[in-house]
């Protein structure tokens, strides 16, 4: 019987100490599993879009990072886009069609430690990455009552931060989540990771003091976060606000589902009523 009972001291011994190793492991490797930039530094010729220019963007840190600058027809809207966290602005650049047509101007930036520019990406790194995107089109005379910030998959946790600390003319979130622990509980059941999440982006917190109109796009069959994520935020942002969500489609190809008109048609439609409230109208 005491052999027994050591034996079965000894495996539970052994299980937590796997298991400790494995939270360990999880705690230090966090934000490798979280950013997953591509390094190399993208070239705007290579899109072949009218008009776009490449530009450099500073950070209050003292960070230079590189940027697309199109700018808009006279009096239309501006998109700043921030982009997932997966590779780097070259993967979203097929977006410029649908603003371009439209006649709106956009900016696209890489964060820190992507697309060739220094540093490491964090949480605090990345909104202080978005606060130089918005600093620069200041510069380009482009105030809030022209900017449209859009965040795509971990940008919206980026562009929700934005437009609570500088309320914009509208905020897009497409393929949005609650929070990084509760995407990353989804994932790792077995892990505390409400407790060791480092960058944990809380849009769901934030997002009910946002004063802006809110446009939510997701995938009915979005199998990273969730459509549930999306009804969430919608639930808890102020009016105006629209949840569009497209059948079939999943975590990063609403494009293909006609995203980016309905995107525009949206923006064009409350922008309006945007400069009126600017107005004090």
């Amino acid at each position: 019987m005491t052999i027994l009972l050591n034996t079965i001291l000894w495996a539970v011994v052994a299980v937590l100490a796997m298991y400790a190793a494995a939270v360990a492991y999880m705690y230090l490797r966090q934000r490798a599993l979280l950013y997953a930039p591509t390094l190399e530094r993208p070239l705007a010729a290579s899109c072949a879009v009218d008009g776009l220019q490449e530009v450099t963007l500073r950070t209050d840190d003292g960070l230079d990072l590189n940027g697309w600058w199109l700018p808009p027809q006279p009096g239309r809207p501006v998109v700043l886009y921030c982009h997932g966290n997966a590779g780097c602005l070259s993967d979203c650049a097929f977006k410029l069609a649908a603003w371009q047509a439209a006649g709106m101007g956009a900016l696209l930036f890489d964060y820190r430690g992507y697309g060739g520019n220094p540093g490491r990406p964090t949480e605090q790194g990345l909104y202080a990455d978005a606060r130089a995107a918005r600093r620069f089109l200041l510069d380009q005379g482009i105030g809030d009552d022209r900017l449209v910030i859009h965040g795509e998959s971990l940008g919206s946790g980026v562009a929700a931060q934005l437009a609570l600390e500088h309320a914009p003319a509208a905020l897009v979130l497409e393929a949005a989540f609650v929070s990084i622990p509760a995407v990353g509980k989804r994932q790792y059941p077995w892990l505390p990771v409400h407790r060791l999440t480092k960058d944990r982006f809380e849009t769901l917190a934030k997002i009910g003091r946002i004063r802006c109109p809110v446009f939510l796009l997701h995938g009915e069959e979005d199998d990273l976060v969730p459509v549930e994520m999306a009804q969430a935020l919608y639930a808890r942002a102020n009016e105006p606000k629209r949840l569009h969500v497209f059948p079939g489609a999943l975590h990063a190809n609403l494009y293909d589902y006609g995203a980016g008109d309905r995107i525009t048609a949206w923006i064009d439609e409350v922008m309006p009523a945007a400069r009126s409230r600017a107005a004090g109208g």
